[in-house]
């Protein structure tokens, strides 16, 4: 494919603009509104702009109270209001070529008191987001920046999951009404992003601290302008654009554990960056490494033996001290007026966060079936250590020739890095004797991003946006070690006569498994996504918008085309090796005690031919390589039909092909898999307004789900914690689902809400993970099931406490609940007969329920707030032949943030995990936590 072509493509949109824009607009207007009674900025104020014989121009301000437009010369009258505020209505006389900046102060309104104190508890970001919620086209849940900081959430994953029907699994995985990660998809300011998980499609969203967040949009009705791989929902995050104004903000932070800062803390000697997330080489593969496979008949047994001694004798366990958290960012941006109309902007920032944390007897149960009988294989205590490092850097650009004339360049890196012990002791069926596990285990993950966006109005008021963009992301996995002892009774001769007179029992170095093993996975995977879509102004009842849109650029009604391509393409490369017993003397003939640490075991006189001998183990189906392209248009339009009633609706025809190849790294054999579809997918989305500040909604679509790219490959590969097997499914096919939503909204004040709603999905073919049994391993593949059915009610409501009583004044409660039930039909295969034929869908919780009590004193400075979050039990893998569904047990998570503003900045204090509830998962009767 011509990649070079596909970037090109937009880049070629202002050369021929002139073309397309009509004449410049004749002046810019622009202002500033402010409380009367402080200088205050008001956001979300309402802007009316009345020319005679033009249409009137309605927006609102920034977060910083601005404003800004278009308009022509003439006689205008500028409007503003905002509740709990008195409307102003200025004259303003405009002359073509010049751009005229006015101030507008509101006063207070005596009789609408108690509105400007919800308004000054919210602030503007949370009214403006409630203020496009309500005005958007589809069902969708919203929190913006100042929400943001508020709740205390580190990354988008804490963020999603206070929203009504989203949880997180394994601490970055969005599951959107229960839906799993296949069928949620997350857009970073609007483009596709890979992931950087070898076996999965979905993002990972710790990946994108809040503190580079400008709001998170979570559809849960399709919109054709969407991608059409959606089913729970859409996660759109939007990340800090350019300010009004310069500004500079330095934050320094610490974290505390209890569990875990000042205590003891298991460590290894790793590299001399491990302190910024940057591997130094130290775990690499050593210069100059062979590129054929590591054996005998290849290199020889000296040259064996060599490469076995090439390795960093890296194998020693430390124990260290843990340390506070850490933690600094700094941000910057500036907006600069140019000639005439002409702007440019700019906002960067830099964040850096470290932490340590000890999980200490977590239980690991695993079981098979016998006849009717469960059958325990393994039951581990595991302890773990991991210190991690977050770096994030963000970099964008805007150029407007006018406020109609917008381009942007959007950059972000993201990197998080793990490094950590874990140390297991149980017994293992491979043996049935008590043995220890230790592994060394050192993960980076980055995902960079670049875009060039444009939007431009042209002749008729019609829009042109457009985007392209280039996504990278790496998952590098180095030197991943690990051994096995197992405990042994040996006979030793204690009177020194010749003849052993005493059993003693001592751990002893386990030849099986994954013991003695060092192992480098690498993954990387490149993304080019470009688009460009046009809106037309179209009303074909000329009816009058009432609704102030934000947008100003953007119709309120309009007829939207859009095309699309997407190319992807995914590299997974893995080399494994383990040191294998080949006899029990060193190269001097000194019998090896296999009892010794690794550090003492592994060194250079046992790693002979009468000793250890390094083996590799890579499997011909080990690697893969894999592409995509998706080609996608649409057509959409959204109208009134009456003063009260918007729809808005369309079409999206997608055409994808996806082809996984999975190679023998030192041979020629290979597996293919190939996934080929074109779907179209129909939506549409009723709004009705019952009455001013109270509307209802309708939403039906069809969607898909394909399968993710690795499942395509009928290949077996090891899970990177060596607990169990993965297998794909050639035979996979793309997932359907029908979705219908209703949902009643009604906003008492613009900052508060109530809401509840209904939806419901039928799933033809969904595609789910099941657990296998094969001998005394376990192993998950992938199956479509039959179909399924999913129903669920949401509940949303956000109101001022002072309500009740004037003794919660600056209290504000907000909370959510969800009640979600689902059914599957399983189908039976000749080798593979699911255990429950019917059941829930993997991954989906009962219930899902938030509740947030925030509370604020402008006079004090004081913010401060308390989150709870729980969920229901959801299957977290699904049984096979027998072996039962594995389900996750609800628990109850508690966090509480205050913070103390000053003139300078501000200080916070975030408790998490308040309650430290353990995590279970149950099989039967058997729970481990």
């Amino acid at each position: 494919m011509n990649l070079k072509l596909t970037i090109l493509i937009p880049l070629l949109f202002p050369v021929f603009m002139k073309d397309l824009i009509g004449q410049e607009p004749s002046a810019l207007l622009s202002g500033v509104v402010t409380r009367a009674s402080d200088n205050s900025p008001i956001g979300a104020a309402a802007i009316k702009i009345e020319s005679p014989g033009q249409a009137d121009i309605t927006l609102a301000t920034s977060l910083e109270g601005a404003f800004s437009a278009t308009v022509k010369a003439g006689e205008l009258i500028v409007e503003v209001s905002a509740p709990g505020f008195l409307t102003q209505r200025v004259p303003v006389t405009v002359t073509a070529g010049e751009s005229i900046n006015i101030p507008v102060i509101l006063p207070e309104d005596s009789d609408a008191s108690t509105i400007e104190v919800r308004g000054r508890l919210l602030e503007a970001s949370a009214r403006k987001q409630l203020l496009e919620r309500r005005f958007a086209t589809e069902v969708s849940d919203r929190v913006g920046a100042e929400e943001i900081s508020k709740s205390g959430s580190s990354d988008a994953g804490e963020v999603v999951s206070r929203l009504p029907a989203v949880t997180i699994v394994g601490g970055k995985f969005a599951y959107v009404r229960g839906l799993g990660g296949r069928y949620s998809q997350t857009l970073l300011d609007g483009t596709s992003i890979p992931s950087p998980e070898p076996a999965k499609k979905v993002v990972p969203l710790d990946l994108f601290p809040s503190s580079i967040i400008e709001s998170v949009v979570v559809s849960k009705s399709y919109s054709p302008e969407l991608p059409g791989e959606f089913a729970g929902g859409s996660v759109r995050i939007t990340t800090v654009g350019v300010p009004e104004s310069a500004f500079t903000k330095i934050g320094i932070g610490t974290s505390y554990n209890s569990q875990t800062t000042f205590e003891n803390f298991n460590t290894y000697k790793g590299g001399n960056y491990d302190f910024l997330g940057f591997d130094d080489g130290t775990r690499g593969l050593p210069d100059g490494f062979p590129s054929v496979r590591i054996a005998i008949g290849n290199l020889g047994a000296e040259g064996v033996q060599a490469v076995g001694r090439s390795f960093n004798n890296n194998w020693a366990l430390m124990e260290s001290t843990a340390m506070p958290g850490f933690g600094f960012d700094f941000a910057f941006g500036d907006k600069v007026e140019l000639d005439g109309l002409s702007r440019f902007g700019y906002v960067g920032s830099l964040s850096y966060s470290n932490s340590y944390q000890n999980i200490e007897d977590r239980r690991k149960v695993d079981f098979g079936v016998a006849g009717e009988d469960l059958v325990l294989f393994n039951d581990y205590t595991i302890d773990s250590s991991s210190f991690g490092v977050d770096l994030t850097g963000i970099f964008s650009m805007t150029y407007e020739h006018s406020p109609a004339q917008k381009i942007s360049f959007r950059n972000i890196m993201s990197r998080n890095t793990s490094d950590s012990v874990n140390l297991t002791e149980g017994v293992n069926v491979d043996n049935g004797e008590p043995v220890r596990f230790t592994q060394f285990r050192y993960i980076e993950r980055a995902i960079f991003n670049s875009q060039l966006t444009g939007e431009h109005l042209l002749v008729g008021d019609s829009l042109l946006t457009w985007k392209t963009s280039y996504s990278y992301t790496e998952r590098d996995e180095p030197d991943t070690r690990s051994n096995k002892y197992e405990l042994s009774a040996l006979q030793v001769d204690t009177d020194s006569d010749g003849v052993p007179d005493t059993i003693i029992e001592k751990y002893r170095w386990y030849d099986k498994s994954f013991s003695g093993s060092r192992d480098f996975y690498f993954l990387d995977e490149n993304v080019i996504d470009t688009a460009a879509q046009i809106s037309i102004p179209f009303s074909p009842f000329a009816m009058k918008d009432p609704n102030t849109d934000p947008l100003a650029l953007l119709p309120s009604q309009y007829l939207k085309f859009g095309l699309g391509m997407t190319f992807r393409d995914r590299n997974f490369s893995a080399r494994l090796f383990r040191y294998r017993r080949a006899g029990v003397n060193n190269a001097n003939g000194i019998p090896i005690d296999f009892s010794l640490p690794a550090e003492l075991l592994f060194i250079d006189e046992n790693i002979h031919p009468t000793g250890f001998v390094l083996e590799e183990f890579t499997r011909s189906t080990d690697n893969y390589d894999a592409q995509q392209q998706l080609y996608s248009g649409f057509a959409a339009t959204s109208f009134l039909l009456s003063e009260q009633f918007r729809v808005q609706g369309g079409l999206r025809m997608e055409a994808s092909n996806q082809e996984v190849r999975t190679f023998e790294l030192f041979g020629n054999g290979e597996i293919e898999a190939v996934n080929k579809t074109t779907d179209l997918l129909p939506a549409i989305n009723l709004t009705y307004e019952v009455e001013e500040n109270r509307q209802l909604r309708v939403g039906i679509s069809q969607t898909v789900s394909r399968p993710q790219l690795r499942e395509l490959s009928e290949a077996q590969y090891t899970d990177t914690l060596g607990s169990f097997s993965v297998q794909g499914n050639p035979d996979l096919e793309t997932a359907t689902l029908q979705n219908f939503d209703v949902r009643y909204e009604t906003y008492p004040t613009p900052d508060e809400i109530f809401s509840m709603g209904l939806f419901y999905k039928k799933l033809d073919k969904p595609i789910e993970q099941v657990q296998l049994q094969a001998a005394s391993a376990l192993i998950k593949s992938f199956l479509n099931a039959k179909d399924g059915d999913l129903f669920g009610i949401e509940m949303e409501a956000r109101t001022d406490l002072s309500r009740l009583n004037p003794v919660f004044e600056g209290f504000l409660l907000s909370l959510n609940l969800a009640y979600i039930d689902s059914e599957v039909t399983a189908i039976v295969t000749p080798l593979l007969a699911q255990t429950n034929l019917k059941r829930p869908l993997q991954g989906q919780p009962e219930y899902v329920a938030n509740l947030g009590i925030y509370w604020e004193s402008p006079d004090l400075g004081l913010e401060s707030s308390l989150q709870f979050n729980t969920f229901g039990e959801r299957i977290s893998s699904v049984g096979a032949n027998g072996l039962p569904d594995e389900y996750e047990q609800p628990r109850l998570d508690l966090d509480w943030i205050i913070s103390k503003r000053f003139e300078s900045g501000k200080l916070k204090l975030k408790l998490t995990n308040i309650l430290d509830e353990d995590y279970k998962f149950q099989v039967n009767e058997e729970i481990a936590e």
